[in-house]
């Protein structure tokens, strides 16, 4: 029987930023609400519901992130799991990868080491995120498929 071991684990820095990112658009809405109450002109409130837009955005990807299981890539002798949620998991064999690549998260001029992994076998390509240690996933990942490359 396979163990699963732990490769990729939950980036709560990406968790801390969403919440941080999520309170200040809802500050913003209080203000604008609070300013512009006596106002009726159709640009304010347009403004005010795009940020309620973005505030409704920026708080589902916060609770989508806070739900994953604390380890979202898993691995064992034969194949990687990525746990999506706690009840949806998905197995792929090692010999059925054909592709990885890591998507970090940027922000201006600052590339962070969290980000998404995308995984491209024969039939499907998978996205999983937001992983805290993704070079070390990747790498690790790229390591057990590296016997397709050698000639």
């Amino acid at each position: 029987m396979n163990k699963k071991q732990p490769l990729g684990e939950k980036s709560y820095r990406y968790i801390i930023l969403q919440l941080i990112g999520s309170l200040i658009l809802l500050l913003s809405e209080i203000l604008c609400i609070f300013a512009f109450i006596d106002s009726l002109e159709y640009s304010f409130i347009i403004f005010i519901i795009l940020i309620f837009i973005l505030l409704l955005i920026s708080g589902y990807l916060s609770i989508q992130t806070i739900i994953k299981p604390k380890y979202i890539v898993e691995y064992d002798e034969s194949g990687i799991y990525l746990n999506y949620t706690k009840n949806k998991t998905i197995y792929i064999l090692i010999r059925d990868i054909e592709y990885i690549e890591k998507r970090n998260t940027k922000a201006r001029y600052h590339s962070y080491s969290f980000g998404n992994l995308i995984i491209k076998t024969k039939t499907k390509k998978y996205k999983i995120g937001v992983i805290k240690n993704l070079k070390e996933t990747r790498d690790y990942i790229y390591s057990r498929i590296a016997y397709k490359y050698k000639y």
